[in-house]
């Protein structure tokens, strides 16, 4: 299994990013509440990889309870508004949330940009001085379109399997298909 915590401010299009993953289908969706938990299983190199996908709440009232998701998790995406300034900015406070909270030494951060269909251009250079001073991995997407979600989430899955040699296959987190359960060497999502 692999943990996946979503963060970042309220009416960014988490929830919507996670709903077209999951459901490849794009839907507007009410504010999310505390968090939303999903369950994805992708299949990578004839191994199918179980992932826990948790979407948190950015409003500020529920954000002294959004450590106890990602402080244990294997990957963090910090998303952001690509059409709206003020939410880039905002990435900095919830990054020294993470490094004061998070446990496991090994979590990947990855920098997310939302909204891809009405990205504001002229945010360019304040993304490139963002990835310049963190170093993370960055993606765009489109919820609304589906514009690199689902290549988005292989990458960073691909990504923490490589950074996890160690990892050992089991029936609760990563599984070997048999060749039989698997006919092909291409990625297909469930």
């Amino acid at each position: 299994m692999v943990k996946i915590v979503i963060l970042g401010d309220p009416n960014i299009g988490k929830s919507c990013l996670i709903s077209r993953y999951v459901n490849s289908a794009f839907s507007t969706v009410d504010p999310t509440v505390g968090c939303n938990y999903f369950r994805k299983e992708l299949l990578i190199d004839d191994f199918k990889i179980k992932l826990d996908i948790w979407d948190t709440a950015g409003q500020e009232k529920y954000r002294s309870l959004t450590p106890m998701y990602y402080r244990n998790a294997d990957v963090i995406l910090l998303c952001f508004d690509l059409s709206e300034p003020r939410t880039l900015r905002d990435i900095s406070n919830w990054n020294n949330s993470i490094k004061t909270t998070l446990i496991n030494p090994n979590a990947q951060i990855v920098l997310i940009g939302t909204k891809l269909d009405i990205k504001n251009l002229s945010m360019n250079e304040l993304i490139d001085d963002l990835r310049a001073k963190y170093s993370y991995d960055y993606y765009e997407t489109s919820a609304k379109t589906g514009d690199n979600i689902d290549e988005t989430f292989l990458n960073i899955v691909k990504k923490f399997l490589e950074s996890n040699p160690k990892l050992e296959p089991n029936e609760k987190t990563i599984v070997k298909l048999s060749q039989e359960q698997s006919k092909t060497n291409y990625c297909r999502f469930f």
